[in-house]
């Protein structure tokens, strides 16, 4: 690794760094999980995650009082089969948290809006 690249890099809690190679994010191409979809609310001070089939069918309601639960569980009984799908579930209702604890509006695929507009 060049030393441009390890000077404009914060060290990384002191962890020796042998980086082969640098790779740069990128968002995927959205596509449907196989086994459903979700649809995250806060309901009564709560988080809901509602499972969803791909015939559009809610077919289970998991609550929690935070996100980690509920993923946790939505993993735990095998709700999803992919990856991405996870990822997306935790950021979103990581999201939701955020938003129930600050006393914001939460509506899933929209980012949190922290300011009223007057």
């Amino acid at each position: 690794m060049s030393d441009s690249y390890q000077s404009k890099h914060h060290d990384f809690h002191g962890i020796k760094e042998e980086i082969d190679e640098e790779i740069r994010a990128s968002r995927s191409v959205w596509k449907l999980d196989p086994k459903g979809y979700f649809l995250i609310r806060i309901k009564d001070g709560q988080l809901e995650a509602g499972y969803c089939t791909t015939d559009n069918v809610l077919r289970k309601v998991i609550t929690g009082k935070n996100a980690e639960s509920i993923y946790e569980t939505i993993v735990r009984n095998n709700l999803v089969s992919l990856w991405e799908h996870a990822c997306y579930l935790g950021k979103e209702l990581k999201k939701a948290e955020i938003a129930k604890k600050q006393g914001l509006d939460y509506v899933q695929d929209d980012p949190l809006v922290y300011e009223k507009e007057e």
